[in-house]
């Protein structure tokens, strides 16, 4: 087990090691732009930046700074929301490594712990029904991690091909939140 402890957090920093300085620049600068978007979209700037780099007509220069004019509340809404998913965003990525470290020692300890467990809690002559009961729960709960962990990776991929695709500047760090975002949805349903 030390061993697969100690792969785990070798792969770990060699992943920090090799994105952390690229990932860190971009998020800097993400979290630099999006107040100054979210600013322009509020007070309707936004409007003749478009405007001039799509060759807008004043009349639909003119609608869409009507449109941010009267969503302005909603718009408002949106950038206490992104500042309250930010500040959670820490705990969110420790839970991100927590959770896999914690697993990894339930998952190959879960035997031995069940077995302690049942000697404190149930009489000898009971224990073979719990056992059973036991061995059903570690089965299931560990199809159920491995699919979650699919899923996870599964969104991230999707999230990132999607992004990419589409050419979003910060697309990695994008699909990040937004794994992170539909996996706590997923727990929380």
């Amino acid at each position: 087990m030390v061993e697969v402890y100690l792969a785990f957090v070798i792969l770990i920093a060699a992943l920090g090691y090799a994105l952390a300085p690229g990932l860190a620049r971009n998020t800097v600068k993400l979290v630099d732009e999006v107040p100054v978007l979210l600013d322009g979209l509020s007070t309707g700037d936004i409007a003749a930046e478009l405007g001039g780099k799509y060759g807008w007509s004043e009349q639909q220069e003119f609608r869409f700074r009507a449109f941010l004019a009267r969503h302005r509340e909603d718009i408002q809404g949106l950038v206490r929301g992104v500042d309250r998913y930010l500040s959670s965003l820490a705990q969110v990525l420790g839970w991100l490594v927590l959770i896999p470290v914690l697993a990894i020692f339930f998952l190959r300890d879960g035997d031995h712990i069940a077995d302690v467990l049942m000697q404190i809690f149930f009489p000898r002559d009971r224990r073979p029904g719990i056992r059973a009961v036991a061995n059903e729960l570690h089965i299931i709960l560990t199809r159920y991690i491995r699919v979650q962990v699919l899923l996870c990776v599964l969104s991230f991929v999707f999230y990132a091909a999607a992004l990419l695709l589409l050419r979003f500047p910060h697309a990695i760090a994008l699909a990040v939140l937004g794994d992170c975002w539909s996996s706590s949805q997923r727990l929380a349903g």
